[in-house]
């Protein structure tokens, strides 16, 4: 499989629409591009670099010939290509690496392999002094956040030891920052709660912790009353009646029954009288039987149960009028407002209770008057209460004493001395445990002034944990960086190539032992002349990286006879004698390559390939172009829409068949200044300044060999032409050579138009200075012509 040609390149750095010409014959085995700098030839040479690097090139349109298929650019990275070596200015600098970090004389690295895993040496060394730098900073930041967490620690166990120390002794008397912070853990690890007091909750804590035991209360004994049975036993006295001889007019006035009964007792028994003690008449003889018939002893009796019930109702209301409620001094405080609310309730429950219990004893005496009436209770009780308040809220209390599913205690408000008796009770067993509430309290403010300090607490821990999981985590960083620089070093050392051979290739390669190579850690140190290389040239930077590279193409991974070799410039400032070195060692290394790309920009360079090329089998056949072995190609860079334009043609004849560039310069020089057709745009002329530069000194170093190169003014100075042209020459190829871009601000474009009227004086010059070799050259011209016509020509 083969490269047979470049299909398109378009809007790819110096290719703006570069298409396959139909006069240009396809790849061969064998290809030698020419052309200046800034033609073309590193463009080329990185769009081989991308297919070796299988890297896809997205943002243009690049289509390679391969075989019978046409691979575009944005499949370069997973298309089937050749096996492919390029060596270009990104292989030297790939190639050849200096430790920056390395003690004088410096060490090198060959190979591109070899000198990349030692950048990556070099890079991750670099990153782990930069780790260890910003472990050192971790250490000092996360050490100054435990000497300010400890600082912070010792504060506040103070705080609670200053607090809570006591005369007697106990635990917060040696309170420290250790036990601080097992308090604070404990409370981070949900080991005990971590909550903070209510200010009242703080002030009964201190009151405890200040305070002494208090004496103990007696509890409320409130007289038990069945209340149930006592209504019921109202309620069965009420209804019952007396029966007797009734005397109506006694039965029907109450009052008056009651002052008879009374009066009776006064004129019977001990006081018995015939005369009445009121009126002073004497007592009508059955006035005293009937009397003491309506009053019999059954309702003496009757009168006599219901006088005692009243006695007994009327004990409860005294008992529970004189019952006396203690002291609230005599109370913890933190039970004082509670015992207050419930002795206020007290108040009110009492006055409702004895105001029930006396309705009770009003029914029963209003029963006593009228023994003779049976009664309902509610009915009674609701006749005898004046206020409708106290009415309805009595008879609320009888319905629900005889209502089981209603409670008298609630009723009655007896809830309320259970209350109290609970508050004692509680303040009973306060005293009995006071020492226990003392710890409880000195506890509670201890773990109330952690909890209220425990952000603060948290915030040191988890700083000091992320900055401890960060050191270690870039102790671990180094620890694998330096295992992988141990890998990559071992690697080196395993791909690195025999010092001696090195130097047997780089003799053969240069034609002298100029520079030499010496094994040292795991690249190499070089001499030159014997001497430490402290700085190795450009030409031998390239040097050293080519003979490495054509030495590479012998690897086991590389099948020369089935690859393509690509080689952009090798002989940059090499001197005549190396770059013929150089030629043999590159010609012997890359003859059984399956295809092989030369791009210079060096004529001398270019002939030299070009003379090998030439020689080859079938090469002068040349009625047979296609059975040529090798090609030859021209880069020209021409404009295109205002931009420079990089093509592939051709190569001229004259630069095919001469030994010397200076012929192709003056044909092209010569062509430009006699077209018929000079009304073409600037874009046209932007090449030539350069061609003209390069005639000019070729032709002025060929006439005077005695002056220093570079000196083109003094040159001019020695000549004999007119003066305002040899003027208007220099400025032209002062102003416009060496300029890679159109219309640079410091330059006046419009100078160009001038172009072919400053060629035609440049001929002239030449003419001028030397006739006869002027002359010679425009023998040369129809040949050159006629040549291109017939290499334009298709093959037959």
């Amino acid at each position: 499989m083969t490269i047979e040609r470049i299909e398109r390149i378009s809007d790819y750095r110096i290719y703006r629409d570069f298409r396959w010409p139909s006069d240009l014959l396809d790849f061969s085995r064998y290809n030698l591009f020419y052309g200046w700098n800034g033609s073309g030839k590193t463009t080329l040479s990185s769009i081989f670099g991308s297919l070796q690097s299988r890297r896809s090139i997205f943002s243009s349109d690049i289509r390679l010939r391969i075989g019978c298929a046409t691979l575009h650019g944005k499949d370069f990275e997973t298309a089937t290509s050749p096996p492919i070596r390029v060596f270009n200015r990104d292989t030297i600098d790939r190639t050849l690496f200096e430790d920056p970090h390395q003690e004088l004389p410096p060490v090198y690295y060959l190979g591109e392999e070899s000198a990349e895993k030692q950048r990556e040496v070099v890079q991750l060394k670099a990153e782990v002094e930069i780790t260890k730098e910003a472990i050192g900073s971790t250490e000092r930041r996360a050490t100054e956040q435990r000497r300010l967490r400890e600082k912070f620690c010792t504060e506040q166990a103070a705080n609670i030891k200053n607090m809570l120390t006591t005369s007697g002794g106990g635990p917060y008397n040696y309170y420290n920052k250790q036990l601080y912070k097992q308090d604070a853990d404990k409370i981070l690890n949900n080991q005990i709660p971590g909550f903070c007091l209510t200010a009242h909750e703080k002030k009964r804590c201190i009151d405890t912790k200040n305070g002494s035991p208090l004496d103990k209360v007696a509890p409320i004994l409130l007289l038990e009353i069945d209340y149930q049975a006592l209504i019921k036993q109202v309620e069965s006295l009420l209804s019952r009646s007396i029966v007797s001889s009734v005397i109506d007019e006694l039965n029907n006035s109450p009052v008056i029954s009651s002052w008879v009964q009374a009066g009776l007792k006064l004129h019977t028994g001990d006081n018995e009288t015939a005369t009445c003690h009121f009126c002073k008449q004497e007592i009508p003889d059955n006035r005293i039987s009937e009397l003491e018939g309506h009053f019999s002893d059954q309702l003496s009796r009757f009168q006599s149960e219901i006088d005692q019930l009243i006695r007994k109702i009327e004990g409860y209301v005294k008992a529970i009028e004189q019952l006396a409620l203690p002291a609230k001094s005599l109370f913890y405080p933190h039970l004082r407002k509670d015992y207050e609310r419930n002795a206020s309730n007290w108040i009110k429950a009492r006055l409702s209770l004895v105001t029930f219990l006396k309705a009770l004893v009003s029914a029963l005496k209003k029963k006593r008057d009228e023994p003779f009436q049976q009664l309902d209770i509610n009915e009674v009780i609701f006749s005898l209460t004046n206020a409708s308040e106290d009415s309805g809220w009595i008879m609320k209390v009888l319905a629900g004493i005889f209502d089981v599913a209603q409670n008298a205690i609630t009723l009655l408000g007896l809830q309320t001395i259970t209350n109290i008796n609970q508050l004692i009770s509680g303040h009973n067993q306060y005293t009995d445990e006071f020492s226990n509430q003392v710890k409880k309290a000195r506890s509670d403010l201890a773990m109330d002034m952690v909890a209220r300090a425990i952000s603060e607490y948290q915030d040191f821990k988890t700083t000091i944990n992320q900055l401890e999981e960060e050191y270690s985590s870039k102790k671990d960083e180094i620890s694998v960086k330096n295992s992988k620089i141990d890998d990559l070093e071992r690697d080196i050392r395993q791909h690195r190539k025999a010092a001696d051979e090195l130097n047997e290739e780089m003799c053969a390669y240069l034609g002298r032992n100029e520079l030499k190579f010496e094994t040292s850690d795991n690249g190499y140190r070089i001499t030159r002349n014997g001497e430490p290389a402290f700085h190795l040239s450009e030409g031998e930077r390239t040097a050293i990286s080519f003979m490495y590279f054509l030495k590479t193409l012998e690897d086991e991974d590389f099948n020369l006879d089935e690859g393509v070799v690509v080689i952009d410039d090798p002989i940059s400032s090499l001197d005549s004698n190396s770059m013929y070195s150089a030629f043999g060692f590159m010609k012997e290394k890359t003859r059984d390559a399956k295809q092989l790309f030369i791009l210079t920009h060096s004529f001398s360079f270019f002939r030299l390939v070009r003379g090998w090329f030439l020689k080859m089998p079938h090469m002068m056949k040349e009625t047979k172009p296609h059975l040529h072995p090798a090609r030859l190609y021209l880069l020209e860079c021409t404009a295109y829409g205002g931009e420079r334009s990089a093509s592939i043609a051709n190569i001229d004849p004259l630069l095919r068949n001469y030994e010397s560039e200076y012929h192709y310069l003056f044909k092209t020089i010569h062509t430009e200044a006699n077209k018929p057709d000079a009304g073409g745009g600037l874009e046209d002329y932007y090449g030539l300044p350069n061609l003209g530069r390069r005639l000019l000194e070729s032709f002025l170093t060929f006439k005077l060999p005695h002056f220093e190169a570079g000196k083109l003014e003094k040159k001019m100075n020695e000549i004999s032409f007119d003066a305002a042209k040899k003027t208007r020459i220099l400025r032209f190829l002062h102003v416009n050579s060496h300029n890679d871009q159109i219309g640079a601000p410091e330059h006046d474009i419009s100078i160009l138009s001038e172009t072919q009227v400053i060629l035609r004086d440049l001929l002239e010059l030449i003419e001028v200075v030397d006739k006869e070799h002027f002359d010679g050259m425009l023998t040369l011209l129809p040949i050159a012509y006629e040549e291109d016509q017939e290499e334009s020509a298709p093959a037959s």
